[in-house]
């Protein structure tokens, strides 16, 4: 099996947007933290930890304890509730924005053409109700 088995310009476009998505996420939460932490000189080390998820702050944050601790585990939270809110907000405006270019670029047809009558599922040349009156005078 190949390492493309599957792969459709559909499936590029939606891991793209995932990646963005999460690319959004991560900038806005290190952003965040960066420049929240940055008056504390926070070790080299330490600042990496914070920076590279939000399982590595929680576990600063349950390491230093207290009150300092809480702030830098609700800082956390709060920042990736904040890149959060901007991936999916960016994602939603997309997915919009694609409803709004296939509401405009897809043709429109009648679809009254399209359904079938009683008449045509007949094809013996009677109306469909006729048989409904020979049922009705009985």
């Amino acid at each position: 099996m190949t390492g493309d088995a599957g792969w459709s310009p559909l499936r590029a476009g939606v891991l793209g947007a995932q990646r963005s998505r999460g690319s959004l996420l991560s900038t806005r939460y290190q952003g965040t933290m960066t420049s929240t932490l940055a008056p504390y000189h926070v070790p080299h080390q330490v600042m990496q930890t914070v920076l590279g998820s939000v399982g590595g702050a929680l576990g600063v944050a349950a390491r230093l304890g207290g009150v300092l601790g809480a702030e830098v585990g609700h800082l956390a939270r709060s920042a990736l509730a904040s890149g959060m809110d901007l991936g999916l907000a960016t994602g939603a405006c997309v997915a919009a924005a694609g409803c709004l270019i296939a509401l405009i670029a897809l043709p429109s047809r009648d679809r009254s053409a399209d359904v079938p009558t009683a008449e045509d599922a007949l094809g013996d040349g009677r109306r469909a109700d006729d048989g409904e009156q020979r049922q009705g005078d009985r």
